[in-house]
């Protein structure tokens, strides 16, 4: 059996086993059968690889973040904008007639590490005449 272009291998793959496991019952007891190659194996290994490697990026994302910001607050705001966008991604998947492939989680996993990169290479010293810079907050003199 071949899997048809488009259709999902997963589902494929479990809708055949079911129609096997329910064949076999009709099977002589010493008729049996053995599936010579199957991918979806490949699939489901390198999906769970694709999301341990998302989670791992998302860690390392806070721990660099809160090392160079030093701040829980801060560390925040990244942390949670990862999650959202990639749940935004998804929200867009099916209208625009996309599948979630191992090939669009790799993208998922470059993005990851790219969308926290691009803001800290901009950082720049106070003391520079950059426009963009971070600086710390001055505090307000208080009135006596």
């Amino acid at each position: 059996m071949y899997q048809a272009p488009g259709s999902n291998a997963l589902e494929t793959a479990n809708g055949i086993y079911r129609v096997l496991g329910q064949l076999k019952k009709s099977f002589p007891t010493d008729v049996d059968y053995e599936v010579p190659f199957e991918s979806v194996t490949v699939v489901k290994v390198s999906m769970n690889d694709v999301v341990w490697t998302l989670l791992k990026a998302l860690g390392l994302v806070a721990v660099v973040v809160f090392l160079f910001l030093q701040s829980v607050r801060s560390t925040l705001i990244p942390v949670l904008a990862i999650p959202v966008s990639i749940l935004g991604t998804f929200c867009f998947f099916i209208p625009l007639g996309f599948t979630i492939n191992t090939l669009t989680m790799f993208g998922f996993v470059l993005a990851s590490g790219s969308w926290w990169t691009t803001p800290s290479s901009s950082w720049r010293p106070c003391n520079t005449t950059s426009t963009r810079t971070i600086c710390p907050r001055k505090r307000r003199p208080t009135r006596p």
